[in-house]
């Protein structure tokens, strides 16, 4: 699949000049804040909806498996395992079965209506299927989103096994780091491309950096040297010390916590706004400690 000058919106554009070159095999991950555009671009990718401009081409003979958390697939009568039978006759209950198990449907399990299971057991059903089908792309809206841990572990292990493309929206790092070869990174209507989730996260705390460094330089023009202090000036500034101590304090235990879940990641956890709230905390403690010691300063 490649796509050239890509625009993509519904009446006006959300995203714009994307460029991307999807090869055989690769699986990309899509990221980025709620509303940013992400559906938007795997629908426009998967020919679900058209661009507003552009080129977008697809291999010869591309076959499409799209998953959605509308699960619009599932017959609420049928069984778990007539879910799968449907699409198979030539296949024997024992196969469905070892299929489904995979997706951790054992035992009496396979006989549930789809109507009786949870959000997650639809979620995983639904999967399994377009799984099944083995389509030469898959496109995966939040594939992990509403699993428990051992759901989302048997889903990474049949997508790092599928032989095809995958291009999926996730926030979920663990995923992205098992599954991914490439990511689409969208922000303020731009589309940024990277090979390695490293890439991603050295330009994520570069920007961010660079932001907090423009507004620590803005604070720094703006201070003013000050007068002498009368007595209340005087109590007004320690109470604005203690005050300061404390945010110290607390954002300091906020960074010692986030640096413990990058060290041991929850498979749910959305690095993205990890990252970014890590290099703000560091920059705002470093704002801190410049304020305390101006303040600690002018007390003399």
């Amino acid at each position: 699949m490649r796509a050239e000058n890509l625009v993509i919106g519904y009446d006006t554009p959300v995203v714009e000049n994307i460029e991307l070159t999807i090869e055989k095999g690769s699986r990309w991950a899509i990221l980025g804040g709620n509303g940013a555009g992400k559906t938007t671009l795997l629908r426009t990718l998967a020919g679900l909806l058209p661009p507003l401009s552009g080129d977008l081409e697809w291999g010869d003979g591309l076959e499409l498996g799209y998953y959605d958390q509308q699960l619009s697939d599932l017959n609420a009568e049928s069984s778990v395992l007539d879910e799968l039978r449907n699409m198979d006759s030539a296949a024997t209950d024992g196969d469905l079965r070892n299929y489904l198990a995979l997706f951790l449907f054992s035992g009496d399990d396979v006989f549930q209506k789809v109507r009786s299971l949870s959000g997650g057991e639809k979620s995983r059903l639904a999967l399994a299927k377009i799984i099944y089908r083995n389509p030469s792309l898959l496109a995966l809206d939040e594939p992990t989103n509403h699993l428990d841990i051992g759901s989302r572990e048997a889903l990474e292990t049949a997508l790092a096994e599928y032989a095809g493309t995958i291009v999926f929206i996730t926030h979920d790092r663990y995923l992205a780091q098992r599954i991914a070869t490439h990511l689409v990174y969208i922000e303020d209507g731009k589309a940024h491309v990277f090979d390695r989730l490293s890439a991603f996260e050295e330009w994520l705390r570069a920007a961010t950096a660079s932001a907090m460094e423009s507004v620590q330089t803005a604070r720094a023009m703006a201070s003013k040297p000050s007068a002498p202090m009368s007595k209340n000036q005087r109590e007004r500034l320690q109470t604005e010390i203690r005050s300061l101590e404390e945010r110290i304090g607390a954002s300091e235990a906020e960074l010692a916590a986030l640096e413990a879940s990058f060290a041991a990641p929850a498979p749910g956890m959305d690095w993205e706004a990890a990252q970014r709230r890590h290099v703000e905390l560091k920059s705002t403690v470093e704002v801190l400690y410049a304020d305390l010691a101006d303040r600690l300063d002018r007390l003399g």
